[in-house]
């Protein structure tokens, strides 16, 4: 959890960690022929907004390349339901995994206080944003809604962009090359 989590977020466009924390193995696929999360309030699950936060969104190929669908199905071959089993799960919907990244944050990423977990999905948007994506893309990858300003945005068409659309935003926009990956391919392939 402390390394696919904070990952997913940065590559994945900037999923919350309480989203990505209560993701079962199952929510892992493929959709038309992409590597997919799937973010759903089925089973003992829960989103802020079940209608923006709901949605699949294509696994971006750093992930892939790391071997996150290894651990996947270690967890499915383990017969594992939840994929991050070791995060325990509030009765207020929150758990235990922001408590105990945030002493990680600090003992091994920065020292800095005003950086949080939340940065990566500052750093996320901004990153989108300096890219001249679409704020409809945008808002679908990360799960945002189109604000009341634009209700016809999410009234008419599909309920989020293709998949195609926002995987190759996703491998183009989210690539963060000063961040070394290779060790963690190692150790997972280990």
């Amino acid at each position: 959890e402390y390394i696919f989590i904070p990952l997913i977020c940065l590559y994945n466009g900037g999923a919350k960690p309480t989203e990505v924390a209560q993701l079962h193995t199952s929510d892992i696929k493929k959709h038309k022929g992409i590597w997919v999360i799937h973010f759903n309030d089925e089973d003992d699950k829960n989103l802020k907004n079940v209608y923006y936060n709901t949605r699949r969104i294509p696994i971006a190929q750093k992930i892939l390349d790391i071997g996150f669908l290894n651990y996947v199905n270690h967890q499915k071959k383990i017969k594992e339901k939840r994929l991050f089993p070791k995060i325990v799960k509030y009765e207020s919907n929150g758990n235990n995994f922001l408590n105990k990244f945030s002493t990680y944050n600090r003992k091994f990423i920065t020292k800095d206080l005003k950086k949080t977990f939340y940065s990566i999905k500052h750093l996320v948007n901004q990153v989108l944003k300096e890219n001249n994506i679409q704020i409809y893309i945008i808002n679908d990858i990360t799960g945002h809604s189109y604000g009341s300003d634009n209700k016809d945005i999410s009234t008419y068409g599909a309920d989020q962009m293709p998949e195609e659309i926002m995987k190759e935003t996703i491998d183009k926009c989210l690539t963060f090359d000063y961040i070394d990956l290779s060790h963690i391919k190692k150790a997972i392939k280990e």
